[in-house]
């Protein structure tokens, strides 16, 4: 088998693993190659968005007698897509800040367009206010729209300022749709920087979105409310984000001895 093969055949693979880091070396003797796998990884960190008491009650309520082994879960988990090469470093960073300052506590969904975008990372509202409270933003970061990472069904991506590619601050939204065409093509494209982890997690963004949508205005005038009175316990409501670590590290070495290469 040719060197050149050999790097065809495991491209192809990485591609269908594109999680996994590795190192490639190519040895010195004409006739063995070796592929050296000693610092690579398998999965991902994952963004939990964790729901509100209220609300996770009334998904599993409506889904307990058609799917009771969801009955367990309360939250909605996020694959983040923070690979150097292909992924979203500098969103996800800005991203895990606002996390650790606690921003997302209690935050809401603000936005929802049927059918496409439902949006959340700007207000919070906790049972003590009487209306939202805006999120305080830091300073925006730099746009990573990557077509290797388009606004497809179930991704997330940061929301910004119309005509402004690097306005991206503390808003992002969940792709309701297939909204490569249209979001990948202006602004400087959105940036994906994760995407649901599982099934079970996309059909809880699309119950969210099943919310019906009232006109409390200004930035409310699309907001998904689980009742006509807008109230901390009506609206959709994460009580936190938390970042957990899935990745994993593995040794592995794979030699191929070639003694009758031409």
């Amino acid at each position: 088998m040719e060197y050149q093969d050999l790097q065809a055949i495991f491209k192809e693979w990485l591609i269908q693993n594109d999680n996994w880091k590795p190192i490639i070396q190519r040895s010195a003797s004409k006739k063995q190659h070796s592929i050296d796998l000693r610092t690579f990884e398998s999965g991902n960190r994952i963004a939990r968005f964790n729901l509100d008491d209220n609300l996770a009650t009334r998904i599993n309520e409506a889904l307990g007698e058609q799917l009771p082994n969801v009955l367990t879960q309360d939250w909605i988990d996020v694959s983040l897509l923070e690979d150097q090469l292909s992924g979203a470093p500098l969103t996800i960073a800005n991203f895990e800040r606002y996390i650790e300052e606690e921003k997302y506590t209690d935050v809401i969904l603000h936005r929802l367009i049927s059918g496409f975008v439902l949006q959340g990372g700007g207000f919070q509202w906790s049972n003590d206010q009487t209306s939202p409270s805006s999120i305080e933003s830091f300073p925006a970061v730099q746009n990573e729209f990557s077509s290797e990472r388009s606004n497809t069904r179930g991704t997330i991506a940061m929301a910004k300022i119309g005509n402004d590619p690097d306005s991206a601050t503390n808003q992002w939204f969940f792709n309701l749709a297939d909204n490569s065409a249209n979001l990948d093509n202006q602004n400087g494209g959105f940036t994906v920087f994760g995407k649901t982890k599982t099934e079970t997690d996309l059909l809880f963004v699309d119950i969210l979105a099943s919310a019906r949508v009232y006109n409390a205005g200004g930035v409310f005038s699309s907001i998904p409310l689980l009742d006509a009175t807008p109230t901390p316990s009506n609206t959709l409501r994460f009580k936190s984000i938390e970042i957990l670590d899935e990745r994993k590290n593995i040794d592995f070495e794979l030699s191929v001895n070639n003694a009758n290469q031409t």
